[in-house]
């Protein structure tokens, strides 16, 4: 929110302008919404909102009297930078363009030149290397480590100080120290070769010793030139790690892999050089493939692209052949591999010296700054603890320091210096009496300090790689080679003493250095419990100085960063992190200095400090930047526009206009939107030389909230959106931006009022098809309030703006859906025009509205004239309201009479009396409560009757709701409203009432099939819950009713889902042959003979076999008996013919034989006879006339087909089969013979036996 200001306020706020620059006949008044408005004066004044766009009209149009004032201001244009940034705080957005555009030099010629954004500009005539501006004037990359005598009067005027060692082996930057490099010269159109040998923290440049041209065999091989560059400005190719490279049709061979890189002009490689002899096409500037890499072979001037897999690439580890690279048959390059081995030995040694470098300025500066110069020296001291109450004076060495707690810690002495072994502590020598030997001769501060040993340089030695010594080329490192046999091993980070694991187990080991640490050596110390705690999590732990700063994303090797035990309350940071801070960015969180989003500090000293010498150095150089080629023979390229999309994973480049976000704004709708990660900006970008768009302190803009400044950058605004915003046309962030946190709060705050008009609790939770059952298919995009909240709650809104989106949208939602004028619609209405006035017309003035404003304001528009429409059909006559859309005036009406108010029966369920106060009774109004206790609660488990309505929990109604299915639960009656579901009527006698076990249904016991005289004991299952798993619900013709019943919900009634019930006739209703039971027993035949019932259809072949063979009186009840058995085998035969058991599809190849022979006739007539009955009963099947039955071999009965074909057949499905294949025609192709199956084979066996059985 704007606050308006004051006249003191105004006053000081012109004061400020006028120091950086305004001219003293400028105005500053405020505007009718309380802005600030700077003027100028004369006839023809100007007016600007923003004091930067007057100071940038001012640098272009009146020269003059800017340099007089910078003449007369330049003695304070430093010490007003924090006065600057605090006059802005009041909600102006802060502009693109720099601080120091009040500076420029009166070489400028128009007003355009002005209003551009700070570019890069050509390279500098001194040297031969593109875009080497003199950025370190002020600082020297040799000597930015040193340590100053006081660091209270910065020397370089930067809020951050330089009394600290920054220091990342690991890291992009620090990666490449070691490696050979070779950086294009402009100056001799070739690539000079060096080695990288140090990287400066402070000016992020690199430290490059080259060696003489290769062409120029004069100059000796030990000449060499050292020179300080920006890598991100250059075009070089840097070695990477060391591999064995395998490239088809040849051996292994080693090699390194290439980074290339180009900065803002490109070598011209297709020219010819000066020796006019043309380059070959040049594979380190064409596009790589992803999952390639660029690889340069030893002893060999070949370059391949070359497939990052561990077929094609393997680690060298210094010559090591394992059992991959033994496949190759072929004969390894023995030169190359010992100029390899070299290479990666001069590479070691060079990251072993920087690594000693850092670690010796990383000892000055705790030494000198904070241990007033004891580290590394000898003391003795008094211990009262030791030999109480005598003590003892112990002597031993200082090892490190601790700027928490301000204690040295003391390494004891071993016996016989001291009279025992003791464990090293931390003294405080403010109130500890100590003596130190060898003292300096001067403790003045320029003189001659104390050197470091090993011993003392090893708590601060990060990236030192301990070396061989099995070669001779190893043993000439000496420096290294010491600290490798005397120090490097299994030694503790603070204390320098061996750590022996089997004595002690309470050791703990970073996981990202290695290094070793006791847990009283640490600083803060911990305990052994803690310790023990540590190990036993077996998690990984990282020391205190391997923890990233979170200020500036570096690691600080000299104290390392430390916790903060109060963070800033606007500060976002991820559950569960802790905010961690070196001594330089500290005090930046002391003075606000830091993005409350991505937590990283700024410095305008510094930026504004580098962007004058771009300035100072772009205005002195006239070379020619806009013409593509040169007279030198290279290729120019203009600044990059946007973040390049190349190979390399270095510095992503920018000169002031680089868009890294390069997507639109999401719809708030969707909830797509995503904050940045952390490790999704690199720590790069936020360099000032780099000159990043939205991650510098030129791109920033405040939260009106907390007053903190944000990159926009991390507020995920586009360049567009940055400018809109400081010209103050954006239609949200020019009335309010907030931070994200601060966006946060606001959106909660929003969402508790919106809540409280919610009084209906009509968009409090999502709506449902059980709700509403179509709504799904009308709401394609639903919101709710809920869904809203937790939006807000993880951030998914970028402003509240969106928030207001969401909220229309669940409105219009609602006045879709709803028909118009019905209570849900009005309630909707009131809400929206309600919240539209007092909540986001004084809370959120930021939110302007959505598109669904139109969408809302066409609903309203389309009910008023639906309501004008009916007015307009209906007539005023007094039949109006008797008349109907389809009837018309033909509506009969008559006179009802009173309503009976039925007697309401006493309820059969125990009801309980709640009390609660009247608040909770009026909530509790909108709640569903249990009719039986009066509970609210688990509401998974209500069951709601179908009849009256009330609410039960299942417990309390005895209802099995878990084995209940929709239609059950939909259709549940209480216990008040039970009846018979298939009477539909109260029975006068409850007790012949019986439940259902799975749906709680009632049913009368005299009207079930088969009915029961009472209710039985145990289960009882209704017909609809039964799923018979025997007959698949086939009995009863397939019927479900509601009067058939079972004891078994798998098995149904007539496939013995009664079996144990003792009810009358069950054993009469049983079939002998089906084995299943009757409902009704009236019209079940019984045998005469065996006393046992049958059905009629399953006895129908017996009566058709029986009409066959002429069944005499005199049968035997054995002939019976096996008749019966043969029908029975018929019907087994019946069902495997279903089955397919055959493998055809006319069933079985052997059919029963239903042909019982004469006794009279002979064997010859009987099988003639025999014969010309299957032929019939084949015929009957679909045999055509013409074909012949006979007995072929092994007597059996054999088919052939008319001539001319007469094919033979030995079963009659065979042959029809055939049949069939003449019609269509392929009845030459061969029949496949059946498989012979071994069920039917056994039922023909049966059957035969049978068969003679029943002839005899």
């Amino acid at each position: 929110m704007v606050v308006p200001l004051n006249e003191e306020q105004l006053a000081k706020a012109l004061e400020n302008a006028r120091q950086q620059g305004l001219p003293y006949d400028w105005n500053l008044a405020l505007d009718g919404n309380g802005r600030k408005r700077w003027s100028s004066g004369g006839s023809k004044p100007k007016s600007f909102a923003y004091l930067q766009r007057a100071l940038d009209y001012i640098n272009g149009n009146t020269k003059a009297s800017i340099s007089s004032i910078n003449n007369s201001n330049k003695s304070n244009s430093n010490s007003n930078t924090n006065n600057n940034r605090t006059s802005k705080a009041t909600g102006k957005k802060r502009s693109s363009k720099t601080f120091v555009d009040n500076l420029n030099d009166s070489k400028k010629k128009s007003k355009k030149n002005s209003s551009i954004d700070v570019k890069v500009s050509s390279s500098n005539k001194s040297n031969s290397f593109v875009n080497h501006k003199p950025h370190s004037v002020s600082i020297d990359p040799e000597t930015s480590l040193d340590i100053q005598n006081d660091y209270t009067n910065n020397p370089y005027k930067y809020n951050r100080i330089v009394g600290t060692v920054h220091w990342d082996p690991t890291s992009i930057q620090g990666a490449k120290v070691g490696h050979r490099i070779r950086v294009w010269s402009f100056h001799s159109r070739s690539y000079d070769s060096g080695r990288i040998v140090r990287y400066d923290p402070i000016t992020h440049q690199h430290k490059i010793v080259f060696f003489h041209n290769d062409n120029d065999n004069d100059q000796d091989d030990d000449t060499f030139q050292e020179k300080w560059l920006f890598l991100h400005e250059q075009n070089y190719q840097l070695g990477g790690r060391f591999v064995w490279a395998l490239v088809k049709g040849f051996a292994w061979w080693p090699a390194q892999v290439l980074h290339c890189h180009y900065g803002a002009t490109l070598p011209n490689l297709n020219n010819p050089t000066a020796t006019g002899t043309p380059h070959k096409k040049d594979l380190t500037t064409q596009p790589m493939r992803d999952g390639y890499v660029l690889v340069e072979f030893f002893d060999s001037d070949e370059v391949a692209s070359i497939k990052d897999s561990p077929d094609l690439l393997r680690d060298f580890n210094q010559g090591e052949v394992d059992t991959i690279i033994r496949k190759n048959k072929k004969k390894r390059n023995k030169q190359a591999i010992e100029t390899s081995i070299q290479e990666v030995i001069a590479t070691r040694e060079v990251r072993n010296d920087a690594a000693r470098y850092y670690a010796e300025r990383a000892f000055d500066c705790v030494n000198v700054l904070k241990a007033n110069q004891l580290l590394g020296k000898k003391v003795e001291i008094f211990r009262s603890d030791i030999n109480y109450p005598v003590g003892e004076h112990l002597t031993g060495f200082i090892r490190n320091y601790s700027t928490q707690a301000k204690k040295y810690l003391v390494v004891y002495d071993p016996p016989p210096y001291n009279s025992n072994v003791y464990e090293p502590t931390w003294e405080n020598f403010t109130t500890q009496r100590y003596k130190v030997f060898e003292e300096p001769e001067s403790k003045a501060f320029k003189k001659k300090r104390y050197e470091p040993n090993d011993f003392d340089l090893f708590p601060f030695l990060f990236g030192y790689e301990e070396m061989d010594a099995n070669g001779s080329t190893l043993a000439s490192v000496s420096a290294s080679a010491s600290m490798a046999s005397s120090v490097i091993g299994n030694r503790c980070r603070g204390c320098v003493m061996e750590c022996d694991v089997d004595h002690n187990p309470l050791i703990l080991q970073c996981s990202t250095c290695k290094g070793m640490n006791h847990p009283g050596c640490l600083d803060p110390p911990l305990s052994e419990k803690a310790a023990e705690n540590i190990l036993k999590q077996d998690e990984p732990w990282t020391c205190n100085k391997c923890v990233r700063c979170m200020g500036c994303r570096e690691l600080e090797i000299a104290f390392g960063p430390k916790p903060m035990q109060v963070q800033p309350t606007s500060l976002h940071l991820p559950r569960n992190t802790t905010l961690h801070l070196c001594n330089a960015c500290a005090p930046m969180y002391e003075k606000e200095m830091f993005c409350p989003i991505c937590a990283h500090v700024w410095d305008d000293a510094r930026y504004q400090h580098v962007q004058k010498d771009n300035k100072n150095s772009d205005m002195g150089k006239k070379r020619v930047a806009s013409s593509e080629i040169s007279e030198g023979g290279y290729v120019t390229k203009p600044a990059l526009k946007s973040a390049p999309s190349t190979r390399t994973e270095l510095a992503v480049k920018g000169h002031g206009d680089v868009n890294m976000k390069g997507q639109d704004e999401e719809d708030p709708e969707e909830g797509s939107f995503r904050w940045k990660l952390a490790n999704e900006i690199k720590d790069s970008w936020y360099y000032p030389e780099n000159n990043v768009w939205g991650y510098i302190e030129g791109t920033m803009l405040s939260c009106e909230k907390c007053n903190l400044w944000v990159h926009a950058g991390c507020a995920e605004l586009t360049k567009s959106e940055y400018e809109m915003t400081t010209q103050g046309d954006h239609p949200v962030y020019s009335r309010e931006y907030l931070c994200r946190k601060c966006c946060k709060e606001k959106c909660l705050h929003l969402m508790m009022l919106l809540r409280e008009e919610d009084t209906m609790y009509l968009f409090s939770e999502p709506v449902t098809d059980q709700m509403a059952h179509n709504y799904s298919d009308v709401i394609k995009n639903p919101m709710d309030l809920r869904t809203i909240s937790e939006r807000a709650l993880i951030g998914n809104y970028k402003s509240y703006a969106w928030l207001r989106g969401s909220f229309e949208l669940m409105v219009y939602n609602a006045l879709l859906f709803n028909p118009a004028f019905s209570q849900f619609w009005k309630e909707a209405k009131r809400y929206y025009f309600a919240c539209k006035k007092e909540i986001f017309a004084k809370e959120g003035k930021g939110a302007p509205a959505s598109k669904y404003k139109e969408m809302i304001k066409e609903r309203f528009e389309l009910a008023e004239k639906m309501v004008q429409a009916e007015k307009d059909r209906v007539k005023t006559d007094k039949t109006a309201e008797k008349k109907d859309l389809v009837a018309g005036d033909q509506v009969l009406s008559f006179e009802l009479g009173p309503l009976v108010i039925p007697a309401d029966p006493p309820s059969c369920v125990a009801t309980s009396v709640v009390r609660m106060t009247p608040m909770d009774a009026f909530y509790s109004t909108w709640l569903e409560c249990c009719f039986s206790c009066g509970s609210s609660g688990a509401l998974d488990t209500m069951l709601y009757c179908v009849d009256c309505g009330e609410a039960y929990h299942s417990f309390c109604a005895s209802a099995p709701i878990h084995s209940m299915n929709d239609a059950s639960v939909e259709g549940w009656r209480c216990p008040n409203c039970k009846l018979c579901e298939i009477s539909g009527e109260v029975t006068s006698d409850e007790l012949k009432l019986i439940y259902c076990e799975m749906c709680d249904r009632a049913f009368t016991i005299d009207l079930i099939s088969p009915p029961l005289e009472k209710a039985p004991t145990g289960i009882w299952i209704c017909g609809q819950c039964v799923d018979c798993t025997k007959c698949k619900n086939t009995s009863d013709d397939g019927e479900v009713s509601r009067r058939y019943w079972s004891r078994n919900h798998n098995r149904c009634f007539p496939c013995g889902g009664c079996d144990g019930l003792g009810i009358s006739g069950l054993k009469e209703a049983k079939c002998t042959s089906c084995k299943k039971v009757s409902r009704d027993t009236d019209g079940l035949p019984q045998c005469t003979s065996c006393d046992a019932y049958i059905h009629k259809e399953c006895d129908k072949t017996l009566e058709k076999e029986n009409s066959l063979e002429g069944k005499e009186e005199g049968d035997t009840k054995a002939a019976i008996a096996l008749k019966r058995k043969a029908d029975a085998l018929k019907a087994t035969k019946s069902k495997l013919e279903k089955k397919g058991d055959s493998g055809t599809k006319y069933g079985t190849a052997t059919a029963i034989k239903r042909y019982v022979p004469s006794k009279h006739l002979s064997k010859d007539d009987q099988k003639n006879e025999a014969l010309q009955v299957a032929l019939r009963d084949a015929q009957s099947r679909g045999l055509p006339e013409g074909w012949s039955c006979f007995y072929g071999a092994g007597n059996r009965k054999r088919w052939r087909s008319p001539p001319p074909t007469s094919r033979v057949f030995d079963s009659v499905p065979k042959a029809l089969q055939y049949v069939e294949r003449v019609k269509d025609g392929i009845a030459t192709e061969k029949v496949k013979r059946p498989k012979k199956e071994t069920a039917k084979n056994r039922v023909g066996s049966i059957e035969k036996e049978v068969m003679t059985k029943v002839h005899l």
